[in-house]
């Protein structure tokens, strides 16, 4: 038997075997003590800046454009928190059976994605019909979740790559990354110096596996505050770009240096910390439990923002960012009372549908 630890995760794998190790023998996942509670909060945080990002452009004004900017601004790091976070947790805990993982994801990913997007479509009026018509069409698209999608199926082939990859070569690898995104970023502020070919699955697929080498290359830690400053002087630079260079700063929303270190200071600072409060048992709890909806969340906000946006934000005040906090806040909370009712609801049907296929097979036998 063999005990390999796949990182500083929620679980171990354990291996038994003659070939025993991922890939060889028989491998079980088993959950370790502690959920690593800076992730989930990480998660989190993430989702609220979604949520903040996208109801923004809801309340802006003609006083608040440039204010609103700095907040559109600053929020952007929210998708690039949840690539590095599904890359780092796609990578070190897959356990070697890819039909097993492909399955899981389809589950947790592509149904409630698929379910909730019905639902919505359904609520404007569309039949399941039109839906699925719509859905071949084209005329549904997320493209957050297709990406996703991409990265999961393309998961198991990445973690081959870097399985017993030394740490040497995983840093070298790092570094290309960042190569191309400096490349990236100097053709944006000043013409096509270096030819990189624009393409967005690339960009997001960068922040997916930074995600990972980032948090399994032991000798960045002592970094830590490196990146911190850095993120803060990214953060500085494209604020002041959003209120005097705009047309500049549209470059945010590609592959730039200034989103990279904005991303990896946030996921340092949040991930790696030890803080007492996180280490509290409740607090963990809590955690953990909002940190599982966040999917869930990130598919049903859009259909809470909408009459929000049209009737309750106008209610409470017409200081536009009185608006934003209010409705941010309220749309955070309708969201995690909806993805938690959508949980409660899958998992009973689960747990009949498991039921049931138990008691067919003892019937059978």
């Amino acid at each position: 038997m063999q005990k390999k630890k796949t990182g500083r995760g929620d679980y171990d794998i354990t291996c038994f075997g003659r070939n025993s190790g991922i890939g060889g023998g028989i491998c079980m996942i088993v959950e370790r003590k502690g959920y690593q509670t800076s992730y989930g909060l990480l998660r989190i945080l993430a989702c609220i800046f979604v949520i903040i990002h996208h109801f923004d452009a809801v309340v802006v004004d003609a006083s608040s454009q440039k204010g609103m900017a700095v907040v559109d601004n600053l929020t952007m790091v929210n998708n690039g928190l949840f690539f590095m976070l599904s890359g780092k947790f796609a990578l070190e805990y897959f356990d070697g059976n890819v039909t097993a993982y492909y399955r899981k994801r389809f589950v947790k990913i592509v149904v409630p994605y698929l379910v909730i997007n019905c639902a919505i479509n359904m609520m404007h009026g569309y039949t399941i019909t039109e839906y699925i018509s719509r859905l071949r069409h084209g005329e549904v698209y997320d493209w957050f979740v297709y990406a996703v999608i991409g990265f999961y199926l393309a998961a198991p082939f990445f973690y081959y790559m870097f399985y017993d990859m030394k740490e040497k070569y995983k840093l070298l690898f790092l570094l290309s990354i960042v190569v191309y995104i400096v490349m990236n970023t100097v053709n944006v502020y000043f013409g096509s110096v270096f030819y990189t070919a624009a393409n967005p699955f690339f960009d997001t697929l960068s922040f997916f596996l930074i995600g990972y080498l980032i948090d399994n290359i032991a000798c960045l830690k002592r970094y830590k505050w490196y990146f911190a400053g850095a993120g803060i002087a990214a953060a500085c630079i494209s604020t002041y770009e959003t209120i005097y260079l705009p047309g500049v700063n549209a470059s945010l929303y590609g592959l730039c240096i200034t989103r990279i270190c904005m991303c990896v200071a946030v996921y340092v600072l949040v991930c790696w910390s030890n803080s007492r409060i996180i280490q509290d048992k409740n607090i963990q709890k809590i955690v953990k439990r909002l940190a599982n909806l966040t999917y869930y969340v990130y598919l049903v906000h859009g259909l809470v923002q909408e009459p929000y946006a049209a009737l309750h934000s106008y209610i409470i005040s017409k200081n536009p960012y009185i608006r934003l906090a209010a409705g941010s806040l309220e749309i955070i909370a309708v969201s995690f009372v909806l993805a938690y009712l959508y949980e409660r609801i899958t998992r009973m049907i689960y747990k009949i549908a498991g039921e049931k296929r138990i008691w067919g097979r003892l019937k059978s036998n």
